[in-house]
C-alpha cells in the first residue's frame, strides 16, 4: 500500500469520525431541549364550586379546604369541610384589599395581597388575622415547602421566602430546556412530589417546575376542563394536592365546578421524592 493511499484513507476515518461527533452532539443537544414532558390525567371527582369565587389560592389540611378570593371589596378567605363542601368559617377582608395567594405553614396561614405589597398572617382555626408582613412587588401565588415560603409574582420567576423574618433566601427564573415559551405569568402554587406546581395566569396548563434549578419537569393541559364562559377572567386558577388521594383538586375564578385529578401512569416521580407524599400525609394529621 502506498504512502498517499495511506494517507487518503486516514483521512477518509478522520472526516468519517468528525461527521459522527457532529452528528452525536447534535442528537444530544436536541435530546437536552425536549420540551417538558406532557402528563395525562383522569377526573375522580367532581363537585359545585361556587361561582361567586375569584379564586386565588387553594389548600388543603386535615380534611379542610382553604380558598382565598380576591377582588377590591370582596376579597375573603374561606375554610371548608373537604368532604362536604360545607363553608366552616369566612373572614371578610378589608376593602382596599385584593387577596392573592394563600398556604398554610405551622399551623398558621400565609395571604398575599395583590398590589399593598403587604401580606396577611392568619390563625388557621379562627381565620382571624394575627400578623402582618412586607414584600416587594406585586403578590400573586404562593405555596411552602415546609421550611420555606415559595412566592409568584406574575414573572417568570419564583421567591422562596424565610416565614419568619420575610427575607429572601433564592430566587429561581423558571425555564425549560426547549426555549419555546416564556414561561411568564406564574399563578397559584403547590408544592409536592417535591415539585413546586404552578398555574399560568390565562393559561389552561399546570406545570411542575424543579425548585432548586427552575427547570420545568412536566406540563399538563387541563382544556377540556375549562368552562365555556365569555368572561376573560373565568380562568384556570387554583392547585391543592390532597395527600390521601394522592390527586391534586383543581379549579378555576368564577368556576362553578372543581376536579379531584389524579396523574396518569406516565408521570414519574424521583423514587426518592415518594417520602414527600407521607410527610404531607403525616402533616395533615394535626390540627391547624
Amino acid at each position: 500500500m502506498t504512502r498517499s493511499f495511506k494517507t487518503l484513507i486516514m483521512k477518509f476515518n478522520a472526516q468519517k469520525l468528525f461527521s459522527l461527533a457532529i452528528a452525536a452532539l447534535c442528537f444530544n443537544t436536541s435530546a437536552v431541549q425536549a420540551a417538558p414532558a406532557e402528563l395525562g390525567f383522569s377526573i375522580l371527582e367532581q363537585r359545585q364550586h361556587d361561582a361567586r369565587t375569584f379564586t386565588q389560592g387553594l389548600e388543603i389540611h386535615a380534611d379542610k379546604l382553604y380558598e382565598s378570593s380576591g377582588g377590591y371589596g370582596k376579597s375573603f378567605v374561606r375554610k371548608m369541610d373537604l368532604v362536604s363542601g360545607a363553608i366552616l368559617k369566612q373572614q371578610a377582608l378589608p376593602a382596599n384589599w385584593f387577596a392573592e395567594g394563600l398556604s398554610l405553614h405551622n399551623d398558621q396561614l400565609f395571604l398575599l395581597s395583590w398590589q399593598r405589597q403587604q401580606g396577611l398572617v392568619l390563625n388557621s382555626n379562627t381565620l382571624k388575622p394575627i400578623a402582618q408582613f412586607r414584600y416587594q412587588g406585586q403578590g400573586w401565588g404562593l405555596c411552602n415547602d415546609g421550611q420555606q415560603l415559595i412566592m409568584s409574582n406574575g414573572s417568570a420567576t419564583l421567591q422562596f421566602i424565610d416565614p419568619k423574618t420575610f427575607k429572601i433566601n433564592n430566587t429561581i427564573t423558571v425555564h425549560s430546556d426547549d426555549a419555546s415559551e416564556h414561561w411568564k405569568n406564574l399563578n397559584e402554587l403547590e408544592f409536592a412530589y417535591g415539585l413546586v406546581w404552578a398555574n399560568i395566569w390565562q393559561s389552561n396548563k399546570i406545570i411542575a417546575i424543579d425548585p432548586k434549578t427552575g427547570l420545568i419537569k412536566y406540563q399538563l393541559d387541563l382544556s377540556r376542563l375549562t368552562p365555556k364562559k365569555s368572561d376573560p377572567n373565568a380562568v384556570l386558577n387554583g392547585i391543592a394536592f390532597d395527600a390521601k388521594q394522592k390527586a391534586f383538586w383543581v379549579t378555576g375564578k368564577l368556576w362553578d365546578q372543581q376536579y379531584l385529578i389524579k396523574l396518569a401512569d406516565n408521570f414519574k416521580p424521583n423514587t426518592m421524592l415518594n417520602k414527600d407524599i407521607q410527610d404531607q400525609a403525616e402533616q395533615k394529621t394535626f390540627s391547624d
